[in-house]
């Protein structure tokens, strides 16, 4: 989704702090941009010696697939398309963001270890959202999350969010070392395909 931000902000012409009707964005979009891309060729420099000497793309077109014969994937592209046009249009583009920023909107106190660095935030009444690149995650310390974890296990903080960026190394167990001692409760919402990833996050807590 980070990439898909980026390559809307330069679309759509926008910087840092500038808002947008929430209404222009929805995840039937990006579903549409995910569809886009699997037609997207990669042209790489033969002469390079890097890995991904990647030199520009191009889109193979709906009139190269009906000339050869692959017209069947323009008729499961729209397929899909307007399937997500009426299924999708309500969800908003961005699932974390529209969570995080409804709790903080109702004084829930909220943090995340993810390592993203395009967000959006929504207003109070979600008819807004605001593009940000660097507010909540980029150029954070380690010693930033390490306060947070703290923070959390001694009651000030209410929410921490984290994804595989910080599914290891660190404890919010509710033992006796720590000063809030209240049951943890755990929302996965999206489950990382590795098995062990997954179980390392769920024993963050218990």
């Amino acid at each position: 989704l980070g990439e898909y931000l980026k390559d809307l902000a330069e679309e759509m012409g926008l910087e840092d702090g500038d808002t947008i009707d929430a209404s222009e964005v929805n995840f039937a979009h990006y579903i549409e941009a995910v569809i886009q891309r699997l037609l997207r060729v990669s042209i790489s420099d033969p002469t390079s010696t890097k890995t991904q000497a990647v030199v520009g793309y191009r889109y193979i077109t709906d009139e190269w697939l009906r000339d050869h014969d692959y017209g069947w994937i323009i008729e499961q592209r729209n397929e899909l398309l307007a399937d997500a046009a009426k299924q999708l249009v309500e969800i908003p583009l961005s699932p974390i963001d529209y969570v995080m920023s409804g709790l903080s909107n109702s004084g829930v106190s909220v943090y995340e270890i993810t390592g993203r660095t395009r967000l959006l935030d929504y207003s109070p009444d979600f008819s807004q959202v605001t593009y940000r690149t660097n507010n909540r995650t980029q150029n954070k310390k380690q010693s930033d999350n390490n306060d947070a974890r703290a923070a959390f296990n001694n009651g000030t903080l209410d929410v921490l969010l984290f994804n595989v960026s910080g599914a290891t190394g660190f404890s919010m167990h509710a033992s006796k070392t720590v000063p809030d001692q209240r049951r943890r409760v755990m929302f996965i919402w999206q489950a990382p395909e590795a098995i062990t990833t997954l179980m390392q996050g769920l024993g963050r807590i218990n």
